[in-house]
């Protein structure tokens, strides 16, 4: 090798490590010493629910604790402002509004009337927060921002924003975050450079509220059966000045509310609140909707030490259950939502809710679909089923009966004999529903499950009873949907000849001639006898 191609090696070989020195280094150095800013920065906006209390914003990154959830979905859109005429005034609780035209930003007094300056404003970007890579979720980066101070602005009203945790469940944001003003690069907080990598964290507020069952049903609920729920919602920062707040639940109808069973519990630590002086519980009969008001000013004082309130109550299945007959395959399902109705002191509304029902529980049903011979050959309307819970029953006609609360009742259960037979009658679908059945008893490790027969009392017009009861037996199959769909056949019935017809006519005037020879015969054999005496 040449000393020309080994100076070419070895300089070659410099360069490349100065490259990947520069490569390793230069991004993780947040911080630039000297007195000049760098011409670019970045800004990173970190969105969370909850403000960080405590923590000291000065533009570094900043380790956030596990119970401030990050949020995605969420757009900022940011400004530069033309400090050409000076820097905006930054005092204690200045306002930072942006006009409609998005182009002019004037500077209010915390009392929100006092201006004390007016600026020109560029449009930059809009993002979203998301999952950005190195830095997380809940996060924007506006990367390669020249040097100046920017206006930064959330979503009014979130009319473009979708905010979700990480799991992709809505959550409510209660209290927008204030428009702000942020320098980038920003002085590092020795005072001694500039951090080219800006992160803000912004105060901000979210809502949400959970539904659960304190302990789920294993198996099916009959009517009679008791569930006890719990609601738990997140408190807003500025609860004490707020003009209401409500928790809302709008129980299914199969549901009847123990009122007296309401409890409310400030979290963590499970402290009860005094009913009356912190809190009222009311039923609306006509909407089966309980609402517990938290009374203002007392009670959102008390649950401003706290950053949830969980309810606890207990429902007792009815027999609106039985109502729940359509044809819809989720007709034995029964859950509901429940909401948060918030208005803060600016009078901003804010209703979060459980998206969709919150938990759900089931009772055991079996869906009867009625058919002739064969399915191809439709359904029919009429039929008339009752139901037993044993073959020997069935046979005998004792089957399962309803009391005066819907409660199902088998023959060796007392008030059987005052109670009235389960019938069902299938709809002009062929549709008919048995719900309120127990699906299976044991535990959920080893279930027994359940068999019932059910006897056709009324067959469609036209067709045979079925001879036989009919057996239908829940399995594991049906454990998460605990509804047994069961097709049921008839076969034609036999007609016999109407009455008065032409047959008829011709079999009676036969009749008659016979009749009338056999008494000619008779009484010509009697005329006979008397001659020969």
């Amino acid at each position: 090798m040449t000393k020309e191609k080994m100076k070419a090696t070895i300089l070659g070989r410099i360069i490349l490590g100065l490259m990947l020195f520069t490569m390793m280094v230069v991004p993780a150095m947040a911080t630039v010493a000297g007195p000049y800013p760098p011409d670019e920065g970045t800004l990173i906006i970190h969105k969370y629910q909850g403000s960080l209390s405590g923590a000291a914003h000065n533009g570094t990154q900043l380790a956030v604790p596990p119970t401030n959830t990050p949020i995605n979905g969420v757009v900022f859109s940011i400004y530069q402002v033309d400090i050409s005429s000076g820097m905006p005034a930054a005092p204690a609780g200045a306002i930072y509004s942006l006009n409609s035209a998005g182009d002019e930003m004037t500077v209010y007094a915390s009392d929100g009337t006092t201006v004390l300056g007016t600026f020109d404003v560029d449009f930059i970007a809009t993002d979203v927060t998301a999952n950005v890579a190195t830095w997380g979720p809940g996060t924007i980066v506006f990367d390669e921002l020249d040097q100046g101070v920017y206006l930064v602005v959330e979503d009014d009203d979130h009319a473009s924003s979708a905010p979700k945790d990480p799991d992709g469940t809505p959550v409510t944001i209660s209290t927008l975050t204030p428009n702000f003003l942020v320098a980038v690069p920003m002085t590092n907080p020795a005072g001694d450079g500039w951090l080219e990598i800006v992160h803000v964290y912004p105060k901000n507020e979210s809502m949400s509220v959970e539904k659960d069952i304190t302990d789920p049903p294993t198996f099916a609920v009959v009517v009679g059966d008791e569930i006890d729920y719990w609601i738990e919602a997140t408190i807003p920062a500025d609860i004490a000045d707020a003009n209401f707040f409500n928790i809302i639940d709008k129980l299914d109808a199969a549901f009847t509310l123990d009122i007296s069973s309401v409890e409310v519990f400030g979290l963590p630590g499970m402290d009860p609140l005094v009913i009356v002086d912190d809190y009222t519980v009311a039923l609306d009969a006509a909407t089966n909707t309980m609402t517990v008001a938290f009374v203002k000013t007392a009670g959102f004082e008390t649950l401003s030490d706290y950053a949830k309130v969980r309810v606890e109550f207990t429902v007792t299945v009815n027999e609106k259950l039985y109502l729940k007959t359509d044809e819809a395959f989720n007709t034995n399902i029964i859950g509901n939502e429940a909401n948060v109705y918030f208005m803060n002191e600016g009078g901003d509304e804010f209703e979060p809710n459980t998206n969709g029902g919150g938990p759900e529980v089931y009772t055991g049903g079996i869906k009867i679909t009625k058919y002739a011979e064969t399915q191809a050959a439709g359904p029919l309307t009429g039929a008339e089923f009752k139901i037993a819970d044993t073959l020997a029953h069935a046979q005998v006609g004792e089957f399962l009966r309803l009391d005066a609360n819907g409660k199902i009742l088998t023959p060796t259960d007392a008030g059987y004999g005052t109670a009235t037979d389960y019938v069902v009658t299938v709809n002009a679908s062929g549709v008919g529903f048995f719900m309120g059945l127990l699906d299976a008893t044991g535990t959920e490790a080893s279930p027994v499950y359940k068999h019932y027969w059910l006897v056709e009392t009324k067959a469609p017009n036209g067709y045979n009873l079925i001879g036989e009861p009919i057996e239908v037996e829940f399995s594991a199959a049906h454990n998460e949907t605990h509804l047994i769909l069961e097709n049921v056949f008839n076969t034609k019935g036999f007609t016999l000849p109407s009455t008065g017809g032409i047959g008829t006519i011709i079999f009676t005037v036969a009749g008659i001639v016979l009749i009338g020879s056999a008494i000619i015969v008779a009484l010509s054999r009697k005329r006979k006898s008397r001659v020969t005496r």
